[in-house]
């Protein structure tokens, strides 16, 4: 390969290289590889057309009587903050869930 050009990333890829870095490897249809590291999840997602994707969450419980202050921080956060970004989710089993998300792209 020259130094211009360089090999397209594709699920099998991406796959090999989770497997190399001693991760299992979960494989969605065509376009997705994701990996769980403990309470954290790590997606490649390869939309095709598009650039490659990168997502990695990280989960946080808090019991429900938090909601409103929750959602308070999670707005100010979002706004003050480029990436990653905040979302809560009000459960059925009375936990409100912070899920913290970046997302990537590369050519």
């Amino acid at each position: 390969m020259s130094e211009t050009v360089t090999t397209p990333v594709t699920q099998a890829r991406v796959a090999a290289a989770m497997r190399e870095a001693g991760l299992i490897p979960f494989l969605g249809d065509t376009d997705q590889v994701a990996a769980i590291l403990g309470s954290r999840v790590v997606r490649v997602v390869l939309p095709d057309g598009h650039p490659v994707q990168g997502i990695a969450e990280w989960p946080r419980v808090l019991d429900i009587r938090h909601a409103p202050r929750a959602a308070d921080i999670a707005r100010s956060f979002n706004a003050t903050t480029y990436t990653p970004k905040v979302t809560t989710v009000a459960g059925d089993d009375g936990a409100i869930r912070f899920h913290l998300q970046h997302t990537f792209s590369w050519a």
